[in-house]
């Protein structure tokens, strides 16, 4: 299993656009990301998409905390398997949780798990 952390700090008004060169192919995978952004900062999250194959188990989570003036784009995709390679559906587990706080307050709060056939 593969496990992968950011962590995210970013002080009064500080920038950070982040993006993946490639779009990363993921088999049994742990994916942590997160971001506390303060007073006046903002974040840009917009990587590459996570291609998941047949048999893929992937838990992944984002947290973000970020100060009442912070500004903030996010993007997370993934696609579940390769049609132009013939993979016309796939089998496997993706659980995604993501957690939003601003000024302290939950304000988006998201959980999916799929299990069995993904596409």
């Amino acid at each position: 299993m593969t496990l992968r952390q950011r962590r995210w700090r970013l002080d009064q008004q500080g920038q950070a656009l982040a993006v993946g060169g490639l779009a990363h192919q993921i088999g049994h995978a742990l994916q942590r990301v997160h971001a506390w952004l303060a007073a006046g900062a903002r974040l840009e999250w917009l990587p590459q998409e996570t291609i998941l194959f047949d048999g893929a188990k992937l838990k992944r989570s984002f947290t973000l905390d970020m100060a009442d003036d912070a500004r903030v784009t996010l993007l997370e995709a993934t696609t579940f398997g390769r049609l132009a390679m013939g993979e016309e559906s796939i089998k496997g587990m993706l659980a995604d949780t993501w957690r939003l706080r601003r000024g302290g307050q939950l304000i988006y709060a998201d959980n999916l798990r799929l299990d069995g056939a993904l596409g």
